[in-house]
């Protein structure tokens, strides 16, 4: 794979965000939520979002070509690293794409919502578009290398179109949000202060397997550990944190694992992240167990929950508000 050739308009290689909540079976939508609208989400009835058109992709031309840098050819032992390492490094310093679908008004009026929630998918976007419009593409394939470009872009696109969001989202196509409980814990903290939290990941070493997707060779990174991170299944910023990542990023090199570098940025910025019980991306499992529960009485209390397909968000998203649903005995999860 190059990256001159990711610019292909083929709307299944471009990058997308969908700027929403994934709980329903077809997608995400964007949630707004005024200090009157909370309350509905609490006890689980839908509160009202206006649709606002959304912007579709261009048909004119991206823009002109980010050139390789042929520098990079003479770099120790590059002829032996993987074809796809050759090229992010190739075209690591190309960071600046078109935006080719956008959604201007989805932050406008006053200013604007309290709370975003950003989905990083490319499936079933024109639907999305049609029916939330909340999508944000940009014309990069959408590959695991080319998924730090999506928070560098959402960066940029929040300082210009959506500056005054108190909070953040970021999270995977296939994580289960009890917006709910979300909701309530945003309230809970201090405004205008720094939140990065999520699972930590402390003491994470460089793959250095070649074969692995998550393959870092030391031309890339040759510390022995990363910057404290949390997992990029799913974590929460407020709007101090988000303005602070978005100038540590103009200055932090790409990198190919994008929840590293997210903590990159934050240890540019003289940030910290922190952890939270109730934000798991890596699932929930019962003592002694050996698949991940799905009891609902599991799930009430916590936030963030990796990895969930479509049908199962929609049958928890029920479950959970369903007022019959009891819950008398203790669950004890790890």
């Amino acid at each position: 794979m190059a990256f001159h050739r990711r610019r292909s308009m083929k709307s299944k290689l471009l990058a997308c965000l969908l700027v929403g909540v994934s709980f329903l079976a077809l997608g995400q939508w964007f949630l707004q939520v005024s200090t009157s609208q909370q309350e509905k989400v609490r006890d689980g009835s839908q509160s009202a979002v206006g649709v606002t058109p959304a912007v579709p992709p261009s048909a004119s031309s991206p823009g002109p070509a980010c050139m390789a840098n042929a520098s990079v050819n003479a770099t120790a032992d590059f002829e032996q690293l993987p074809a796809r390492i050759q090229d992010y490094l190739r075209y690591r310093h190309c960071r600046h794409f078109p935006l080719l679908w956008d959604s201007p008004a989805k932050c406008a009026g006053g200013r604007g919502p309290s709370w975003l929630l950003a989905v990083k998918s490319s499936l079933l976007y024109p639907l999305e578009a049609r029916e939330h419009s909340d999508v944000l593409q940009w014309a990069f394939a959408d590959t695991f290398l080319n998924l730090t470009l999506k928070h560098v872009h959402l960066l940029n696109w929040l300082a210009v179109r959506c500056p005054h969001a108190r909070f953040l989202l970021s999270g995977d196509d296939d994580v289960f949000v009890h917006t709910a409980n979300v909701v309530s814990f945003l309230e809970a903290q201090p405004p205008d202060s720094h939140l990065f939290v999520g699972q930590l990941m402390s003491g994470s070493v460089p793959i250095r397997d070649s074969w692995s997707k998550y393959f870092v060779p030391p031309q890339l990174f040759s510390g022995p550990a990363y910057p404290v991170y949390c997992s990029g299944g799913g974590f929460l910023l407020s709007h101090y944190t988000i303005q602070a990542l978005h100038r540590a990023a103009r200055h932090t090199p790409l990198f190919p694992i994008d929840d590293a570098y997210m903590g990159m940025c934050l240890e540019r910025a003289g940030l910290a992240p922190s952890g939270h019980e109730g934000i798991r991306p890596f699932g929930v499992h019962m003592p002694g167990a050996r698949q991940p529960s799905f009891d609902p009485c599991v799930y009430r209390n916590l936030l963030l929950v990796h990895r969930f397909a479509p049908y199962e968000m929609l049958l928890m998203w029920k479950a959970l508000h369903d007022p019959g649903l009891s819950c008398s005995q203790g669950h004890r999860v790890s």
